[in-house]
């Protein structure tokens, strides 16, 4: 089942990942040292919500990811584990449009992240660990500015930050600086503010 995800362990760290998409489970090692295999190729790459093909990213000597290739369907849950300086942010900062890869190919949503990199950012939405939205504002004005940022407007903009409160149940606080939210909250209104 997609979304199941399981740790190999050996010794304190977790050297592989399983991860289960459409029904097949695939060994994810660390994205230095592995391809994420079994998945490539499984669909057109018109169809798929993000394809990445040989995608590798050096730092001088150092290597972060090294052809990674992988499929995802739209509306399927992935699962990216790996132990520390294992390359997941890098791969999200590619997928993000945000960092070139060294080599390799990556397409999100049909667009070609390195090329179309903006417009994928208007395509996505991102949640990242830490809490990255503005504390002196209150969960309502957060919302309409990052509204504004994905250039809703009017009834569209009033329906999809309705929806997102509701998804989230955020909808008590909407009067509240973000920064009087517990840590919870606050990764619930980031991710009201991303789904938007």
């Amino acid at each position: 089942r997609a979304g199941q995800h399981h740790r190999k362990r050996t010794g304190a760290r977790a050297s592989c990942a399983r991860v289960a998409v459409s029904g097949r489970e695939t060994s994810v090692g660390p994205l230095e040292s592995a391809e994420v295999r079994g998945m490539v190729g499984a669909m057109p790459a018109s169809e798929a919500a993000l394809r990445t093909s040989e995608l590798t990213q050096r730092y001088g000597d150092r290597v972060a990811l090294d052809r990674v290739s992988l499929t995802v369907a739209p509306r399927e849950i992935f699962g990216l584990l790996g132990p520390n300086g294992s390359g997941k942010s890098t791969l999200i900062r590619i997928l993000c449009g945000l960092l070139a890869p060294t080599e390799g190919h990556a397409m999100v949503d049909g667009l070609d992240v390195d090329k179309e990199g903006e417009i994928v950012r208007q395509h996505i939405g991102y949640v990242s660990q830490a809490f990255s939205l503005y504390r002196d504002l209150t969960v309502d004005e957060n919302l309409d500015f990052f509204s504004s940022i994905y250039r809703l407007k009017g009834a569209e903009r009033l329906e999809r930050k309705q929806w997102a409160i509701d998804l989230t149940h955020i909808g008590p606080y909407r009067d509240r600086l973000a920064a009087d939210l517990s840590g919870g909250w606050k990764q619930r209104l980031a991710l009201a503010a991303a789904l938007m």
